[in-house]
């Protein structure tokens, strides 16, 4: 066993914490992923943190479940409790963890991806790269990378920590990070603070190409985070750029729901010129200079 598992889950989220072990047992990994008792939001004091209840409660869970992880002495997989794994996720990770994390502090499976081009084509690159830019394998088919990239994300304004691995040589280092940042208030969700780790260069990271592990949609609009409330429609945007780098996607599903995404605009043709351009610029005819 190359590493070890935590999934965050609260007391309170009972049907998610049921969604969770049914999908570990269903992927023959219910010994390798246990569950972490999240800091529920709701019960903390007030604080003068900027953040709400709900952040200060991820981040707590978070720094946690690392401390926790130091006299294991093991990498660790943290994962919260809307993650999705493929069929793919548990073997390629046995087969990548040891060697990535010679060199890194920290390996995330997926991102929030920024809603900035460049990064865009240079994923979508290194996924085609991957030999999976077939739209549909065929029905019961898995998609199963010919190569695994590495995306690094120290100049990359990414999101999320639904899902990374940390070193376990990194752990100790990691955890006072996140506690110097706890002792400030703290000032930015976990995971911002983890990006600005990286892109200061306290931390190295990097995220798979294509993203192993994704989230389910249904989380994202219902998020369980105390104190925080999403726009529908650009929370669906972000997920389906997301989702589209996942190494299980449901490539049908996402046409659906981004034309539904944009069925209700004002101006529908409005940029029809930029996406054919970009349609262009993201296929394998297009040659950079």
């Amino acid at each position: 066993m190359t590493y070890v598992g935590r999934y965050i889950n609260l007391n309170r989220s009972i049907e998610r914490r049921g969604q969770m072990e049914a999908q570990f047992e269903r992927l023959n990994s219910a010994d390798r992923y246990f569950r972490f008792q999240g800091v529920d939001g709701a019960s903390l004091n007030a604080s003068a943190s900027l953040l709400s209840p709900g952040e200060r409660g991820c981040f707590l869970s978070h720094h946690q479940c690392i401390v926790d992880s130091i006299p294991l002495n093991e990498h660790v997989h943290i994962v919260e409790d809307d993650v999705t794994f493929g069929p793919q996720t548990v073997p390629l990770l046995d087969q990548i963890v040891d060697d990535v994390l010679k060199d890194v502090d920290i390996l995330f499976t997926d991102i929030f991806v920024p809603p900035d081009f460049s990064f865009i084509w240079n994923l979508t690159q290194s996924y085609r790269r991957c030999g999976l830019i077939e739209d549909d394998p065929g029905p019961g088919a898995l998609r199963f990378p010919s190569s695994i990239f590495y995306q690094g994300l120290d100049q990359v304004k990414f999101s999320g920590a639904t899902s990374y691995i940390v070193a376990k040589r990194s752990a100790q280092k990691v955890a006072d990070l996140l506690e110097a940042e706890l002792s400030r208030g703290p000032t930015m969700p976990v995971d911002l603070a983890l990006r600005v780790l990286v892109t200061s260069g306290q931390l190295s990271a990097v995220c798979t190409v294509p993203f192993l592990t994704s989230i389910t949609f249904d989380s994202v609009i219902t998020t369980t985070m105390t104190g925080r409330t999403l726009p529908p429609s650009s929370v669906t945007a972000l997920f389906l750029l997301r989702h589209f780098f996942y190494v299980n996607k449901d490539a049908k599903l996402l046409r659906t729901m981004a034309s539904n995404l944009n069925k209700d605009l004002q101006q529908p043709g409005f940029t029809d010129v930029l996406l054919e351009s970009f349609k262009f610029i993201l296929s394998d005819h297009y040659t950079d200079f």
